[in-house]
């Protein structure tokens, strides 16, 4: 899985997952960068590559837009209790 650590508004650490690009799926459509707002993703050579990975905001967009399955964006369930 591609992620990062980053620091968090109080110092603490903070970890920020990444889309995980599936490079033998995807076929250059464009339509991942095209659904992006804030520019993460650009198709370089005909396949999507993480242009700007600190600016992603995991919403999910770009799995959605990809009709070959090609992003997938893992996530982390966090059980609160009351």
């Amino acid at each position: 899985m591609i992620g990062g650590e980053a620091t968090g508004a109080g110092g603490e650490p903070a970890f920020h997952r990444l889309p995980i690009l599936h490079r033998d799926r995807c076929r250059g459509h464009a339509a991942c960068a095209s659904s992006c707002e804030p520019g993460v993703l650009r198709v370089v050579n005909g396949k999507a590559r993480l242009a700007h990975p600190e600016r992603c905001t995991f919403c999910g967009a770009c799995e959605a837009a990809c009709p070959h399955d090609a992003i997938a964006l893992p996530f982390d369930i966090v059980l609160a209790w009351p």
